[in-house]
This record gives C-alpha cells, sequence and structure tokens, in this order.
C-alpha cells in the first residue's frame, strides 16, 4: 500500500503593513519621506491626499501674510519701497511738487492695496499650480524617462505632500521677517548679504537658494526614485535641473524687465 506524499504546509504570508493616515503622511514626509512614497504607490488614492496638503499651505501662507502686513516696521518698510519707486518716477518730471504729492498719496493707496489682494489672491494659485507642475514633472518623468508605471494622480498625491515642507518655510520665513524686519528676509543666502537689494539681479539669485527650496528638491527626488524605482541620485539630476531651468528664466526675465523700465524711465 503506497503511503500518501507528505503534506507541504505554505508557509504564512508575511502580515501587510498597514496603509499609513494621512496624518501619518504628512509627518513622515520630514522623518522617512521613502516610507511615505511606498505607501502613496502602493495604496489607493485619494482626493484628501494632495487637498490636504495644500489647503493646509494656504491657510498657513494666508496667516503669515496677515501677521506680516500688519506689522508696523513691515508696514513702513512698505511705504518707503513705494516711495522710492515713486521719487525715481518723478524724477524727470516737470509735475508741480503738490500733484507729486498727491499721485505718491494715491499710488500709495493703491499699491498697499494692490499687495495686499495679491498676497491673499496669488497665494493659493502659487500653491495649486506649483503642486500639480510637480505632480506632472514627476509622472513625466517616472514614466516616460524612468519607465515606472503609476497613474498622473500618485505624482500629485506625491508632489501635495511636500508641500509639509513648504508649510515650515512659511513659518520660518515669517519669523524671520518679524525678528529681522525687512519683509524680503528668508532663509537664504540673501541672510550673508548686507543691504540686500531686491532690485540687485545677484542679490535676487542669492534670495533663491534657501534652505527649505533645497530639501524639498531632495524629498521630490525621492518621491520620483519610489515612484519609479530608479535611484535617487538620478532622480536628482532631473529635479534639480528642472528648477535650476525654471528659477534661470524668471530671474532672466526679471533683469529684462528691469532693463526695461530703466530705458523707459530714463530715455535717450
Amino acid at each position: 500500500m503506497e503511503t500518501p506524499p507528505p503534506v507541504t504546509e505554505m508557509p504564512p504570508e508575511p502580515p501587510r503593513q498597514p496603509a499609513l493616515s494621512l496624518f501619518g503622511r504628512l509627518s513622515n514626509i520630514i522623518a522617512a519621506p521613502s516610507e511615505t512614497f511606498d505607501d502613496v504607490k502602493a495604496s489607493a488614492g485619494s482626493a484628501a491626499n494632495w487637498m490636504v496638503p495644500m489647503l493646509a499651505l494656504i491657510v498657513i501662507g494666508w496667516i503669515g501674510v496677515a501677521v506680516v502686513f500688519n506689522h508696523p516696521t513691515i508696514q513702513q518698510q512698505m511705504r518707503d519701497l513705494t516711495d522710492q519707486a515713486l521719487q525715481k518716477s518723478f524724477a524727470n518730471s516737470n509735475l508741480p511738487q503738490q500733484q507729486q504729492e498727491q499721485a505718491k498719496e494715491t499710488a500709495a493707496n493703491f499699491a498697499r492695496i494692490s499687495q495686499t489682494i495679491g498676497a491673499y489672491v496669488g497665494l493659493p494659485f502659487v500653491v495649486i499650480f506649483s503642486t500639480f507642475f510637480w505632480g506632472f514633472a514627476l509622472w513625466l518623468l517616472g514614466v516616460h524617462v524612468f519607465k515606472g508605471s503609476f497613474p498622473f494622480m500618485k505624482a500629485v498625491e506625491a508632489a501635495a505632500l511636500c508641500n509639509v515642507i513648504g508649510m515650515l518655510d512659511s513659518i520660518i520665513r515669517t519669523l524671520l521677517i518679524l525678528v529681522m524686519g525687512n519683509v524680503f528676509a528668508s532663509p537664504s543666502l540673501m541672510l550673508l548679504v548686507k543691504g540686500f537689494d531686491p532690485q540687485n539681479t545677484l542679490h535676487g539669485a542669492l534670495g533663491t537658494i534657501e534652505v527649505f527650496t533645497l530639501w524639498i528638491l531632495v524629498v521630490r527626488a525621492i518621491a520620483l526614485a519610489r515612484l519609479s524605482g530608479t535611484s535617487v541620485a538620478k532622480a536628482a539630476v532631473w529635479v534639480f535641473s528642472i528648477w535650476v531651468a525654471y528659477t534661470g528664466v524668471f530671474i532672466g526675465l526679471g533683469a529684462v524687465a528691469k532693463a526695461i523700465g530703466a530705458h523707459f524711465s530714463h530715455p535717450a
């Protein structure tokens, strides 16, 4: 009588790690970004994963704007900047002094209103555009350059989660502005420049090289690497190249606009 072959038991499958909560993802962006993006890739998508970080950054930014714009020292600095700009525009003007003063007062009121509206309205646009721009960049590079396989909205989730670093940037920037009494203060190389001049192209370039910008670029590179399966080094080359390219474009456009303005202010 033949004996039946022994029954081999299949080893139990290792327990699957539960998906991180939204709060867990947000906090892990700082402590363990790789784990967060692995979880994003493996879990089902959710609108809250990208909407909540964007809304949180907008609200924190609005609070910072309100605090800064109501600070007496900053208010005076902004008035001084407006007066300096108007003084330059009136340098070659033949307007009587009284009309110049009236024009300055009108322009100052308009500048204050436009700055306030621009800050509150422009901030959501910048946050939303930046999130989807980087989401598209991560998806395009991950799928078409590094041959990964993940949907576009996974990349948007990853880009939105990086806004946690933007929240820290907003808080630190607000505190620096209040402490230094300078609306242009930021955790960047501009802190090494005495008499920072936003109209100076070199000073403006130094202001773009800041701690939180470099941090968020590294985290975006980690996101690209984990979603696509490439190395962080290769991902970082692409992410930093994109940042250098569009930052250079904006600096160049600013320099051109300044040159055009100078030409029309001082015609030959």
